[in-house]
């Protein structure tokens, strides 16, 4: 059997962030979001287009965006017009995330 070695964070801040990203990624909706974004053929959705298509609050919709922004996973950007919209799309980070939440996917198919 192999045995995995992991390297042990040398600084308990970064220790914390990685305990933190993990409880984010558990929170209720945060994975749809990521792989909404990730699916979308025009690689980046509106707030109503994410509302719709996850049937999701407002309010969680708001909170979860503004905390996958805060983690560097999404990026938004506001048009200006007669009508304000904003867009929503993964950034590096986030196409990383969603890779290795696929990863965790694909291993839990075949355990």
């Amino acid at each position: 059997m192999e045995t995995l070695s992991i390297q042990q964070p040398t600084d308990t801040r970064e220790f914390d962030k990685t305990q933190d990203t993990i409880k984010l990624l558990g929170r209720k909706w945060t994975i749809p979001i990521i792989r909404e974004l990730h699916n979308s053929s025009k690689g980046k959705l509106g707030f109503m287009e994410l509302r719709n298509r996850l049937d999701i609050t407002p309010k969680i919709l708001s909170e979860r965006l503004k905390q996958l922004k805060e983690y560097e996973m999404i990026s938004k950007k506001i048009h200006e017009g007669r009508y304000t919209t904003v867009d929503y799309r993964l950034t590096p980070v986030g196409g990383r995330v969603w890779n290795t939440v696929n990863d965790f996917r694909k291993i839990g198919r075949t355990v």
